[in-house]
């Protein structure tokens, strides 16, 4: 039984409750942007947009706070 149950980027971002959730997910980085300094509710945030790829060779885009 593996402690892991992976799937496909198609079907996470189809989920209903996918910005409230957190979730661990596994890919491989095919992109980055520059690190962004935001000022979040007077606190400042460095951000991260990476570009990832899953095993179905799916990319989708996120956003490291």
């Amino acid at each position: 039984m593996s402690r892991f149950n992976f799937s496909p980027f198609s079907k996470i971002l189809t989920q209903s409750d996918v910005d409230e959730a957190f979730i661990d997910v596994s890919g491989e980085i095919i992109g980055m942007s520059e690190i962004i300094v935001k000022d979040c509710s007077d606190n400042m945030s460095k951000l991260l947009d990476i570009q990832l790829r899953d095993l179905s060779q799916t990319n989708t885009e996120c956003t490291l706070r």
